[in-house]
């Protein structure tokens, strides 16, 4: 049985029959369980009390308590000292209602009064016995019948002279207090503080001697040994005669109760305000700090955007921000002095000249379709109508994870293209000098190869001449000699082709080109100087390397001046050996072209190598400086790079890095592809 009722005590369900309990002693007793606000607003009002005051549960809710009791001092008095902090008990007396009041004001941790409970209990009946009493000795048999409240009188010792039933039943053994006694006594003469104990279970000589004294007693006191469920009662003296005075015990089992689950609930109620205030101030602090956070970076925010518009506004390039259908949502600036607000919501195609649409749907296709940066070229119409070229650089611009529109930055490269064309042209000046330089250094060796065949086709001319006037002519020997005159003719004519078609001032055609050609057409003039230098060229070219794409004429420059480089070097080399010129080719990856020409001569000296490729430096002090350089140029104009790779005492190593394109343009597509003729 007890380890049932602890589970019970454990359990939900004692919370519920504490509840009911309250409620039906509210239901019940004569009592009104009320509580007001600190401004004396009710804010509950309960209890069968109520029924006196011809109320209902909760009507005067949300009323005033000053306002509803305004001719009623003692009422406003008590509920003011209340508010003020102040608990105590009285009685309340309204019109011809009695009422036995507890005020206990509710503060909050920091001692402020937040309002006031209470509970009154109705005495008008028991008022108009007291009445009745001291008018009638037989009113006391009127008071054995008073429900709900024991009645008793006493002497000036204390010893119960009458008492009714209800009064005996909230004891449950009347014997152990006076062993002496028995049931016959009819239970008189037992001492009514002998009966009861206070909250700290001390004795109660002391109050029954200030009974005495005073003449009046009021307590909430413990019966020693309580008779059914009745754990405390309200006990009141009051002096009826010089050594009398009678009493009334009203049971406030189920008020202590509610007061105690009451307060259980307000304590749980504080902690509960208290965490959640301790809660939202934490909130708070955060959601402060949040805010300043937010500021800060707010402001943050609005330095870099006013940071960007700067640059935006104050840059060079014309920035546009173009939707979808290539309308302009926003341009920095316009190229001329045209009004930028008029440029806005205009559409880019106005902008550019007539057959160019393709190329911008191209690039707004591939912006916002397959999300790519784009870089373009696209012509462009000025206010003037003057035409221009802007480079374009296309990006997307994203929001939640879709573009919505790109951003184009645009730089006028109209003069850098023309001044690219001025350089272009230049350079081939340059390069044409270059060549003419070149031929002047071997004009003693082509001069060589023509005095031959002009030597002996004047010898077979003399021998012919000679043959007719001696009248000895030999068909068949003359036909031979005329094919040796014939061929030998052939030979001088391809020489000066050879040398013209070098010398020429030429446009530039791309063509693709074998790295052997190259070679080869570079051998036919410089073929004589390596013979007569007794220098060995080995060609070691790889004949499965891909085709370059490559101006005929200006490579076999650079290949005539790498060469020609090797062949002054060899020359100046202080080696007593058989010196070698090595050509060779290979494939670094799949698209590039490495052919490197080597020499066994002295290698460069140092400090040279560092400025070998600058405008007018010359190792050789015949020589303008401007061999290497121009081929460099040449070469990067190509697409390629040109570099000293090694050089030392073996010797020097040039290395020249060409792409391998199927995209060269050539003026003449059937004569595109050169490749080397059949020995």
């Amino acid at each position: 049985m007890t380890s049932n009722f602890g589970k019970l005590l454990d359990s939900s369900i004692l919370e519920a029959a504490q509840d009911s309990l309250l409620e039906s002693v509210l239901d019940c007793s004569p009592l009104i369980y009320w509580a007001i606000d600190n401004k004396g607003i009710i804010q509950i009002s309960r209890g069968a009390g109520l029924r006196e005051l011809n109320k209902k549960d909760g009507e005067d809710v949300g009323l005033s308590i000053f306002e509803m009791y305004a001719d009623q001092p003692q009422v406003l008095k008590s509920v003011r000292e209340s508010l003020e902090g102040k608990e105590f008990h009285a009685v309340i007396h309204l019109d011809d209602l009695t009422f036995e009041s507890w005020f206990r004001p509710v503060k909050n941790d920091s001692g402020q009064v937040l309002g006031v409970i209470g509970i009154s209990l109705v005495l008008t009946e028991l008022k108009k016995t007291r009445i009745a009493s001291s008018d009638q000795n037989h009113g006391f048999e009127m008071l054995k019948g008073l429900a709900n409240t024991g009645v008793f009188t006493c002497n000036k010792q204390g010893e119960i002279q009458f008492a009714n039933d209800y009064f005996w039943s909230c004891f449950s053994v009347i014997e152990s207090v006076d062993s002496n006694r028995n049931n016959n006594d009819s239970r008189q003469g037992v001492l009514w503080q002998n009966l009861f104990r206070d909250e700290d279970n001390q004795s109660l000589s002391t109050a029954h001697q200030r009974l005495v004294s005073q003449g009046a007693f009021r307590r909430e006191l413990k019966p020693v040994y309580p008779g059914g469920s009745i754990e405390w009662v309200h006990i009141q003296l009051d002096r009826i005669g010089p050594e009398e005075w009678v009493g009334t015990v009203v049971d406030i089992t189920a008020m202590k109760q509610a007061e105690n689950m009451f307060g259980l609930q307000r304590r749980e109620l504080e902690k509960a305000v208290q965490a959640r205030t301790a809660e939202l101030v934490e909130r708070n602090n955060q959601l402060s700090n949040e805010i300043e956070k937010r500021k800060q970076f707010a402001g943050e925010l609005q330095v870099s955007r006013n940071h960007m518009e700067a640059i935006i506004r104050n840059a060079v390039d014309i920035i546009l921000h173009v939707d979808r259908n290539a309308r302009i949502l926003f341009i920095n600036r316009s190229a001329s002095d045209y009004d930028t607000q008029k440029i806005i919501g205009s559409s880019l195609y106005e902008w550019i000249p007539p057959g160019n649409k393709g190329m911008i749907e191209t690039a707004l296709q591939k912006v916002f379709d397959n999300q790519e940066h784009v870089s373009l070229d696209i012509p462009g119409i000025l206010r003037t109508g003057e035409q221009v070229l802007y480079s374009t650089r296309w990006g997307p611009i994203y929001h939640q994870e879709e573009v919505v529109g790109t951003t184009i930055v645009a730089r006028d490269i109209t003069h850098e293209r023309q001044l690219e064309e001025e350089a272009k042209q230049r350079l081939e000046e340059i390069s044409h000098l270059t060549r003419l330089g070149m031929l002047g250094e071997i004009s003693a060796t082509i001069s060589h190869e023509l005095k031959q065949p002009l030597l002996a086709i004047g010898n077979y001319a003399t021998g012919c001449l000679h043959r007719i006037s001696k009248h000895s002519i030999d068909e068949g020997q003359i036909t031979e000699i005329l094919q040796l005159i014939a061929e030998l003719s052939l030979r001088a004519r391809t020489i000066v082709q050879q040398t013209n078609e070098f010398a020429a001032k030429k446009e530039i055609m791309l063509v693709l080109v074998s790295p052997q050609e190259l070679l080869k057409k570079s051998l036919e003039l410089v073929q004589t100087e390596l013979d007569r230098k007794d220098i060995l060229l080995k060609n070691e070219l790889d004949s499965s390397v891909p085709l370059i794409c490559f101006d005929l004429i200006q490579g076999q420059q650079v290949i005539v001046n790498l060469l020609l480089n090797a062949i002054k070097a060899i020359s100046n080399s202080h080696k007593q050996q058989q010196h070698i010129i090595t050509v060779r080719s290979a494939l670094i990856e799949d698209d590039l072209v490495q052919m490197t020409i080597s020499d066994t001569a002295d290698g460069i000296q140092e400090g040279d190598n560092e400025s070998l490729f600058d405008m007018f430096h010359s190792r050789n002090k015949d020589g303008f400086g401007i061999g290497l350089s121009i081929s460099r140029k040449i070469v990067e104009n190509h697409g390629g790079k040109l570099r000293d790779l090694q050089t030392g005492p073996q010797g020097t190593t040039f290395e020249m890095i060409l792409a391998v394109r199927s995209d060269c343009l050539c003026d003449d597509p059937t004569t595109s592809t050169i490749e080397p003729e059949a020995e």
